[in-house]
């Protein structure tokens, strides 16, 4: 006789299941430490990659938002029972202060989530390069770019690579009950607030928005980690102070760091590391323990963004010019044994590994490790440098770490292989060595040529690239800033490549789908890449579900 188990079995059953497979890409870069690895993905690799991916299917928005930064990257939540059963949903941010959620299998519209409006009195003037205006963070939720988050008591933890994790995974999101969530997608709005999206349908008022950064600020990409979440404001936009801020999810408690100077660097903001220790790069700017910034990477308490420990690097940094933009990145923490390395990348073209544990040594200038010049830069502005963030992992049989980086402008050191001159910008990897438990980096290769790079991203044997078809400098050679139509005007489409992670060989290439620019980054989730470009469209490449 056929047992028939109970409802609740059935879907928990179904839920552990979908955790098995599915993974999530929960925010920039993946995770909030910023390594961009997606670490569960089986099907795309090297030997699938020339043959099976296909352009799935573009989705146009209706966004009305005015800039040059349309739409945001997008973020990828798997494991969501909504009304329709269960579902993977993208979510993307869009300039008119809207929150899309769409079908990640179908490429049908799920839904749209209007955030508060800001006061137009309040707005500060017409959109530029460096002020663009409206939504300008990354939305993003709990977790890992990991197994996908599962439902109630099957959750399955995401899982930590490289060391042993000193804290649990992070907490559900605040507030909305019931078996296994709903949960919730976090927002900005150019109103400043932290709004509360309901991930099942988009209520935003199930819980008020709360006051999180000022109005008309632009804001780097969100994270979220242990109950809490960090942005940082950039530009001195809307007339408000650069600084990087908390908030902690349960009650809006919120906390800030004046930087006195540039915000966090990156289009990421911050990285967290196993620990909880929040980290950021400021350019330039002055702090009550560091004392002048000059590419100082900060390591902060997580709770109250008190500074605890400061890197800067020796010498000068090349200057920077009030509204131009400078290479920047975001710094990557990756675990090994008992240990929390940081990876960043100055405004003098080398990387600097730091151990987690003491920034800079006893002198807060000492790094692990400092690379000779990957790029060199330019005086005339032409962009050249580190940009975004990075992207590490193991390879498959654990032993050995990579580490990926997007640069402008042409390599300044040797790499061993190269596939082809790359003048405007590529992807460069190198294997991270430890001798004596010590990091240093060993050049490996260069991508083909790519117009101004976005961050790369790994999974599975490869890395995925995209050419974003910004143009590469930064402003006219005697410093004058572009106005935002000669900018758009020299601008190229963008191209999606997917890259041997061993070689850097282009095993494919979206060619000439794309009609304008991408103004965000990759994500990688369940076989499919996803990226949107500056007409409102998301492009999704992949191995799509059998239908």
């Amino acid at each position: 006789m056929r047992k028939i188990l109970p409802a609740v079995a059935v879907l928990g059953l179904v839920a552990g299941s979908v955790a098995l497979w599915a993974a999530d890409w929960p925010s920039l870069g993946g995770n909030p430490q910023r390594d961009a690895w997606s670490q569960g993905e089986k099907k795309l690799s090297r030997e699938s990659a020339a043959s099976k991916i296909v352009l799935a299917y573009t989705y146009k928005f209706d966004n009305k938002g005015t800039g040059p930064t349309a739409l945001t990257a997008p973020i990828v939540h798997s494991n969501i029972i909504g009304y329709m059963g269960f579902k993977q949903l993208t979510f993307v941010g869009a300039s008119s202060d809207v929150l899309y959620a769409i079908d990640s299998d179908l490429g049908k519209p799920y839904f749209k989530a209007n955030l508060a409006k800001p006061d137009a009195a309040a707005a500060s003037g017409a959109a530029s390069l460096m002020c663009p205006g409206g939504l300008t963070a990354n939305p993003a939720f709990a977790g890992n770019s990991g197994p996908a988050r599962g439902f109630g008591p099957f959750a399955t933890p995401a899982a930590r690579i490289g060391r042993v994790a000193k804290i649990p995974p992070p907490p559900p999101a605040r507030g909305f009950g019931g078996f296994g969530g709903p949960g919730a997608i976090f927002a900005v709005g150019s109103d400043g607030n932290l709004h509360n999206v309901r991930e099942q349908d988009g209520n935003t008022q199930v819980i008020a928005p709360m006051k999180f950064v000022p109005a008309n600020t632009r804001v780097s990409g969100l994270n979220v980690n242990s109950g809490w979440i960090y942005a940082s404001t950039l530009n001195e936009c809307g007339g408000a102070p650069n600084g990087i801020y908390g908030i902690k999810i349960s009650d809006g408690t919120s906390v800030s760091l004046m930087t006195g100077g540039t915000g966090a660097s990156g289009s990421g903001g911050t990285a967290i590391g196993t620990d909880n220790t929040i980290y950021a790069q400021v350019a330039t700017g002055k702090g009550t323990v560091a004392g002048d910034y000059n590419d100082t990477v900060l390591s902060m308490k997580p709770e109250t963004l008190e500074v605890t420990d400061y890197f800067t690097p020796s010498g000068a940094m090349p200057a920077i010019t009030k509204g131009v933009a400078y290479p920047n990145v975001t710094p990557t923490v990756f675990g090994y044994k008992d240990k929390d390395f940081i990876v960043t990348g100055g405004r003098d073209g080398r990387i600097y590994i730091l151990d987690g544990d003491s920034l800079g040594g006893s002198d807060h200038h000492t790094p692990l490790y400092r690379s000779d010049i990957v790029v060199a830069p330019d005086a005339k502005f032409g962009g050249n440098g580190i940009w975004n963030n990075f992207s590490t992992a193991l390879d498959a049989d654990g032993t050995t770490r990579w580490l990926y980086a997007s640069i402008k402008g042409p390599a300044a050191m040797k790499f061993p292989v190269t596939n082809g001159a790359a003048a405007n910008g590529s992807i460069v990897a190198f294997k991270i060595t430890l001798e004596n438990d010590k990091p240093a980096l060993s050049p490996q290769w260069t991508s083909a040529d790519m117009m101004s790079p976005q961050a790369p991203t790994t999974a599975n044997g490869l890395v995925f690239a995209l050419s974003s078809g910004q143009p590469t400098r930064v402003a006219k050679e005697d410093g004058t800033p572009y106005t935002v139509a000669e900018w758009e005007k020299m601008a190229k489409p963008a191209t999606l490549l997917v890259l041997d992670s061993s070689t850097g060989k282009t095993l494919f290439t979206s060619g000439n789908k794309a009609t304008t620019y991408s103004p965000g980054g990759l994500a990688v989730a369940n076989s499919l890449i996803y990226f949107t470009t500056h007409d409102n469209t998301m492009y999704v490449y992949g191995i799509p579900l059998e239908k």
